[in-house]
Formats: structure tokens, sequence, C-alpha cells
């Protein structure tokens, strides 16, 4: 039973009798459907209905509103981070790789290794021209950056042929047929 019925009786009225309805009630009546300043069986159980439906959405809404300024304030709250800790111990590693793809004349490589503050190394690449160029170098502490490079292999260049067009300078161009 709604807060309504008990209302209507203390007035010394009845169920059906007319009553003042303030305009949040006109409001309902209008939604429901009922006659406004009559209190009805149906129209009592309807706002009991729709008190319960507001309450219901009402603590939705709450536990919504609560959840989010939850998440809120545990996103706003300073991260602490713990400062990374790395390994004193000297650096000791190898490596070595190749490519080679004979279609597209591709060929060249390293390897290099390190242990503590001393590193020896290599590459290779082949050139153009047909020639190999090689890169041996090393660094051992505070000596820098050590290297030799050597060629393998003789420079070749192909003999220009009477079918490649020579270069000629940017002049008139003649139009296409």
């Amino acid at each position: 039973m709604s807060r309504s019925a008990p209302l209507l009786q203390a007035r010394g009225g009845r169920i059906g009798s007319p009553v003042s309805v303030n305009p949040v009630h006109r409001g309902i009546c209008r939604t429901y459907k009922c006659r406004v300043g009559v209190a009805t069986d149906t129209s009592l159980s309807q706002w009991q209905q729709l008190l319960t439906s507001q309450q219901i959405t009402l603590t939705r809404n709450m536990k919504v509103l609560l959840i989010s300024a939850l998440v809120a304030v545990a996103l706003a709250a300073p991260q602490k981070y713990a400062q990374q800790q790395y390994s004193d111990a000297p650096a000791k590693y190898a490596y070595d790789y190749k490519v080679q793809d004979s279609n597209y004349a591709v060929d060249f490589g390293q390897s290099e290794s390190r242990d503590g503050a001393n590193t020896q190394g290599s590459y290779y690449v082949a050139l153009p021209d047909g020639r190999v160029q090689r890169v041996t170098y090393s660094v051992s502490g505070d000596g820098g950056y050590v290297a030799e490079v050597t060629y393998e292999g003789e420079a070749r260049y192909p003999a220009a042929s009477a079918s490649q067009p020579a270069y000629r300078p940017a002049g008139k161009q003649q139009p296409y047929n």
C-alpha cells in the first residue's frame, strides 16, 4: 500500500474521493492516465509501481555514480614506480649473421663478440663493382674504435655497348608521334 492511502483516510476521505494533488502527482496522473484530484485503486497501485521503479532506477544510478567515482579516484592517484635495477655484471655476448640472395645480388653479414670492455667483430658487403668490402674492428676499454678496411677481388666495370644510349644534355624535346 502506498503513502497516499493512509493520507486519504486521515483526512476523512476514502478511496475514490476528491483530494488535492500536488504538481508532481498531476504529472504522474497524466503519465498513467488517472483523473487528477481523484485517487483510485488503480492510480494508487500505479503510483506505488512508479515509486518502486524510480527507487530501483535511483539505486542503479547511485551504484553507477559510486563505481565511476571510485574508478576516477583510482586513476587520479599518482603511480609509484620502482627505479629500474640494472646488473653490474660485465657484458658478454656473441652473434653472427649473413644474408645472401643471388637473384638480387645481395651479400652481406656481420659477426661480433664482447667480453666485458673488449669487443671484436667484422662485417662485409658485396659492392656493385664485384669487390667485397670487409671491415674488421676492435674496441678495448677506453682505447676507442679501431677499424681496418680491406677490399677483396678486382673491380669490374661493364664495357659500354653501342646499344646503350649515350648521355645527352637536356635540350628541346621532340614530341611523341
